[in-house]
């Protein structure tokens, strides 16, 4: 290698003494015996100490190249070093450093992917374990919706329990009012008025006041008796509610048909028109009972509800009727900053979607006991309506009354 780069190098002083030539030159021989041989010899000598100052600078130039090599490389020309070698070596080591920083870059981009992938897989078993932790808010409401439907359940055993009482009154049944005579029954209604209601007016027309002064005068006459409450608060109040609607349907129910009276022909006319007069002021009253079953208490209030109780300013009870549970389930949605403090502070978006499904039940449940209320108002309309055609329908003509001829022929 040393051989070949010093030839090339003296092949380029060779080239450089040519060009030296063409540069310098030298004055032009014509002929042999034209030219003085002085001025020949001087040109020969002039260019000959060119190609000696050419080949110094060579080889200075060579020797600087192989001290730089030597100082930095250990290339000798001696044999001590190979430049092919060293240069191999040192692109071989640049591909080597450039494979090693390909190799920490994949290394560096698959510990960042395993760290995500390791966060990925923890945020989701976060989010499974959120999905299947109950949060507070969500037990006390399935615990006051069960609260509710059982309340519900009892109600209608309520308002079956005021029908077996009012029905028999209704068809004055044996022992109840007007059975015996309708004066009984306009006795009876007037009595409990005055064991109950008597106000100051009955007290001045002299009417017998049992008990004096009532604490609720004419209750058995007012509304609020009945609805203005969600919950009665005692019996007295349940009783008010009851004595009302009895006032408002039916004071005193018409003599039972007894005896002859009910197994003559014209009887058993009455009879049938008493049967359809007992099926509506059953269906009557059982619109009002069912609006007392209500109200009467019948939910055992869960803790959450009592709380919601006392944020309203309302007291505090340990029972409520349906209606009144009903209330404090649909207010506490409304206007409970407990609520909805928990609902906004919980980072889990579980809570809200089950808070909307449980709501939309909710609203299921009030649209299905409106569906039963409507079903009995239509009813009462209906019966109205049947009421009206029957007024409406002329009274079939009376049919003569048959005449049996007296027997006057003579026997035989």
């Amino acid at each position: 290698m040393a051989h070949s780069f010093k030839t090339s190098l003296l092949a380029t002083a060779g080239a450089g003494i040519l060009l030296g030539a063409t540069v310098l030159q030298p004055p032009k021989a014509h002929a042999l015996f034209g030219t003085s041989v002085a001025a020949l010899i001087a040109a020969v000598n002039a260019v000959a100490s060119k190609v000696v100052s050419v080949g110094t600078d060579v080889t200075n130039m060579q020797n600087a190249i192989e001290g730089k090599l030597q100082s930095e490389f250990g290339y000798t020309s001696t044999g001590g070093g190979n430049l092919r070698t060293t240069l191999q070596n040192g692109f071989n080591q640049n591909a080597n450093y450039a494979k090693a920083a390909v190799g920490a870059n994949e290394q560096i981009v698959d510990g960042a992917l395993a760290d995500q992938a390791t966060q990925n897989l923890q945020n989701h078993d976060i989010s499974i374990q959120n999905n299947h932790v109950l949060t507070p808010q969500a037990c006390n409401a399935l615990t006051n919706g069960q609260s509710i439907v059982v309340g519900s359940h009892q109600t209608g055993s309520i308002a079956n329990d005021i029908e077996s009482v009012t029905d028999p009154v209704t068809i004055a049944a044996p022992g109840d009012p007007s059975y015996n005579s309708i004066s009984e029954g306009v006795a009876s209604i007037n009595a409990l008025h005055d064991m109950r209601y008597c106000s100051p007016q009955d007290i001045a027309a002299g009417l017998h006041c049992n008990n004096g002064l009532s604490p609720d005068p004419d209750a058995d006459q007012a509304a609020a008796s009945l609805l203005g409450v969600e919950t009665y608060p005692n019996q007295t109040a349940a009783t008010a509610a009851n004595d009302y609607s009895q006032t408002l349907i039916e004071p005193y129910a018409p003599a039972a048909l007894r005896g002859t009276a009910l197994t003559s022909l014209r009887g058993q006319f009455a009879i049938v028109k008493r049967r359809q007069y007992n099926a509506q002021m059953s269906l009557a009253r059982r619109v009002a009972t069912d609006i007392q079953a209500t109200r009467t208490p019948s939910v055992e209030l869960t803790a959450s509800q009592q709380a919601e109780q006392t944020a309203l300013g309302m007291p505090q009870t340990q029972t409520a009727s349906w209606l009144g549970a009903l209330t404090l389930a649909v207010d506490r949605r409304e206007s409970s900053t407990s609520w909805h403090t928990a609902l906004e502070s919980d980072p889990n978006a579980k809570a809200v979607l089950i808070s909307v499904a449980d709501e939309l039940a909710q609203s299921n449940y009030i649209e299905l006991h409106r569906l039963k209320s409507q079903q009995q108002t239509n009813l009462l309309l209906a019966s109205l309506l049947a009421d009206k055609a029957q007024v409406l329908l002329p009274s079939s003509a009376t049919l003569p009354t048959p005449q049996i001829a007296a027997n006057s022929g003579t026997g035989s």
